[in-house]
């Protein structure tokens, strides 16, 4: 054989070679683009919802958040690691949002309704309505606590309902008006154990260990009661709080004040 045609042949084949190992990465790098591409369509939502929380937390919201176990993506996040040094960001889903410090209002509220792991809420002079906050309590199954203070726009008739539709949470609330003590339910009323310096129960004569027995004339059986009592109150207005000191019963005159006076 020629050897000029020996090495045309040679020469086809190392071409012909060349041309099967592009192909070979050229696909190798196709289906990994994919693979990408896929993985950053699935992603996506999770870091616009990660964005999101965190635009939250420098605003100043109180976030506790969970990682729920994933286990493909955790699998598949621990071997792109491994591999390229890249992980992924896996799910994390809130726990607990504080938004006492930072305003709240109904199209924010009703965002976390499909939180399943959202089982604290905690609010405090929010714009949120009471239809809203009604409609976030029925729905928002994994709840659990939730904390109403100082929030204008919800009434004791709304606390009350959720208290009846979800008597699976706990729901600590309060109205516009301060009194300015911390008690406990008691055979007869509540006990105080906790008075608030230059608050109105102080201006009163209360103290810790009086037992309150009725206030402005309806008898107190409960603290949750009272709280409800005072809740239908305004700051500014003038009560009678009727009371009982070791075997000593008094009655006292006080303005209720507002959370900021």
């Amino acid at each position: 054989m020629n050897p000029s045609t020996d090495q045309t042949i040679h020469e086809e084949q190392e071409q012909r070679r060349r041309h099967r190992h592009r192909l070979g990465w050229l696909m190798v790098g196709g289906i990994a683009l994919a693979v990408l591409l896929l993985l950053a369509g699935l992603m996506w939502p999770e870091w616009q919802r990660q964005a999101y929380f965190q635009e939250l937390r420098t605003q100043g919201v109180g976030i506790i958040q969970v990682q729920p176990e994933v286990y493909l993506l955790s699998d598949l996040s621990d071997t792109l690691q491994d591999y390229v040094g890249v992980s992924l960001p896996l799910p994390k889903r809130p726990a607990r949002l504080d938004f006492t410090q930072v305003p709240l209002d109904d199209e924010t509220l009703l965002r976390f309704i499909d939180e399943p792991y959202l089982q604290d809420l905690r609010m405090a002079e929010a714009e949120v309505t009471s239809p809203a906050l009604l409609e976030f309590a029925k729905q928002a199954d994994g709840l659990r606590m939730l904390t109403v203070l100082n929030c204008d726009q919800i009434s004791p008739d709304t606390a009350r309902e959720i208290r009846s539709q979800r008597p699976d949470v706990m729901l600590e609330y309060r109205g516009t008006a301060y009194l300015g003590i911390q008690a406990s339910d008691f055979e007869q009323g509540c006990v105080v154990y906790y008075v608030q310096p230059k608050s109105a129960a102080e201006e009163a004569g209360l103290s810790s260990g009086d037992i309150i027995l009725e206030f402005d004339g309806v008898k107190v059986d409960s603290f949750a009661q009272l709280v409800e009592l005072i809740a239908r109150r305004n700051p500014g207005d003038e009560v009678v709080v009727k009371y009982r000191v070791a075997n000593e019963i008094r009655e006292r005159v006080t303005r209720l004040r507002g959370w900021t006076d």
